[in-house]
């Protein structure tokens, strides 16, 4: 089952953060996808204080007037924007597009409850505050390609470990084969990592490397 998660509040902040990086641009090197086809271009921006990965369900509470005209649009014209995260300093070069599968609940105050989901993960070159006749943020981003290849020796010991750590802690339910595709997306959030190395989760692009840093992780704390 992906994780939801519900996040409101903390955009101001998030934006008047990402506000910092306006005069100059977000440098991180492309990852291109097989085939050579164009993963680049121009994406609506929504700053947050949280790693969203892809296939996760995030749940939006929408209150300011530039992310309502982002949603609005998005509703309307079928288009994605991005999640990126805010850093010390200002915000990462990785980040994940989402897709708006529904809004929730519209309010009197025209405040929003979206349910978002996350299709695939992007690296940030630029950021533009000010979008040209819009109010939200954006900025031309690069695709990344995601190798789903794993090892099935490794998945299960690392399903082990996750499963250890989910008995100590109380739980009794347990994953059980068969195993969800990208597993490590969708245990990422609950295994104890900071927000710095969910990042580096996001930038892996194979699903194997992915597996091992939470395998590794697991082994340290436990």
């Amino acid at each position: 089952m992906r994780r939801r998660r519900w996040l409101a509040g903390g955009v101001v902040a998030a934006c008047s953060a990402l506000a910092q990086l306006a005069p100059r641009a977000v440098r991180a090197a492309a990852t291109p996808s097989p085939g050579g086809e164009d993963t680049s271009g121009f994406l609506p921006l929504f700053p947050l204080g949280v790693v969203a990965f892809p296939g996760e369900l995030v749940l939006l509470h929408v209150f300011e007037p530039r992310y309502k005209q982002l949603i609005t649009e998005s509703a309307e014209r079928g288009i994605g924007f991005g999640i990126v995260t805010i850093v010390p300093g200002g915000a990462s070069s990785v980040g994940t597009e989402m897709a708006l599968e529904r809004i929730l609940q519209t309010h009197a105050n025209g405040n929003m409850d979206v349910a978002t989901r996350g299709v695939r993960v992007f690296r940030l070159h630029s950021f533009q505050r000010h979008v040209e006749g819009k109010l939200y943020s954006g900025g031309q981003v690069s695709y990344t390609a995601n190798d789903p290849s794993f090892e099935p020796e490794l998945q299960g010991a690392l399903v082990q470990l996750y499963n250890g750590m989910k008995y100590r802690a109380g739980s009794r339910e347990m994953m059980a084969a068969p195993y969800p595709e990208n597993l490590s997306f969708v245990i990422g959030h609950d295994v104890g990592l900071s927000r710095a190395e969910e990042l580096q989760l996001l930038t892996m692009p194979v699903e194997r490397d992915r597996q091992k840093y939470l395998f590794e992780h697991l082994i340290q704390t436990r």
